[in-house]
């Protein structure tokens, strides 16, 4: 009687981001200056290989392409100021 046996394995690590947009003010008038903080965060498992990508703001464009390694979990944060707002120019909806 011949008999053998294996057993493998694979490890699936969990890429994960957060990223969170945050204004100075709830309200703002026409010609009030409004500043966000966007800020990207890695919550992938620590096995995860480095994650490569672009950042994108509805209201500002491209800001910029994040490498996060799992030494460096937390990218700075983004500070933007948009120009003075003007009445039904811009339309920010947080969902």
């Amino acid at each position: 009687m011949i008999s053998d046996s294996d057993e493998a394995s694979t490890n699936l690590f969990q890429p994960s981001i957060t990223l969170t947009k945050v204004g100075d003010k709830t309200e703002a008038l026409a010609g009030e200056w409004v500043h966000y903080t966007i800020t990207v965060t890695n919550t992938s498992s620590a096995d995860t290989p480095n994650l490569v990508g672009d950042v994108y703001d509805s209201l500002y464009g491209d800001l910029g392409t994040v490498n996060f390694s799992s030494a460096a979990p937390e990218m700075p944060p983004y500070l933007h100021t948009t120009g003075r707002c003007q009445p039904g120019l811009i339309l920010n909806i947080q969902q």
